[in-house]
């Protein structure tokens, strides 16, 4: 069984190279890529994904996300129920 594997990220590019490098080795299955705060929190509770690769410095999409957005939607998903079964790894 595959590890499912969540990747948000504004650069575009490096989450596409991240989710090509990650299905190459067949080990893992993207279930999504995002590009804003608001799509990463929706997309952690719908598909609850074994692994979220967070970028720390996600711009600013919504007024209640403070600017260091990465570290905002850690700390609003693991205080959700069906979010908490998630793991976290950080990028910078």
């Amino acid at each position: 069984m595959k590890i499912q594997v969540l990747i948000p990220d504004d650069h575009k590019l490096l989450a596409e190279t991240l989710s090509n490098t990650l299905k190459a080795t067949n080990q893992f299955e993207i279930v999504a890529v995002c590009h804003t705060t608001k799509d990463t929190l929706w997309n952690i509770q719908l598909l609850q994904p074994q692994i979220v690769l967070l970028d720390l410095n996600m711009p600013l999409v919504s007024n209640d996300l403070p600017r260091a957005s990465g570290l905002a939607v850690f700390r609003r998903a693991s205080n959700k129920e069906k979010c908490n079964k998630s793991n976290y790894y950080f990028e910078l």
